[in-house]
């Protein structure tokens, strides 16, 4: 569940980024109303905290995104 959160967290901040450089917005800020907003930084600290999250596993699994058997379902390591 944890890897899934710090997914989503992720692309997240990807599109925000993608605002910057294309069209120099900052969705988060603007959403929020100014980059120093607490609920901005907020967000920000929660993708990158994400990210080192998404990077610990990749490291742990070495590069691979390994799948497990939960029940009778298959679920992916991220999940």
């Amino acid at each position: 569940m944890l890897g899934l959160i710090s997914f989503i967290l992720v692309i997240i901040g990807g599109i925000n980024w993608f605002c910057i450089g294309l069209l120099q917005f900052d969705f988060v800020a603007g959403l929020f109303g100014s980059q120093s907003s607490i609920f901005s930084r907020l967000v920000y600290i929660a993708v990158g905290l994400g990210v080192l999250v998404l990077l610990f596993n990749l490291i742990e699994n070495k590069g691979r995104s390994e799948e497990r058997r939960v029940g009778k379902e298959c679920r992916s390591r991220w999940s």
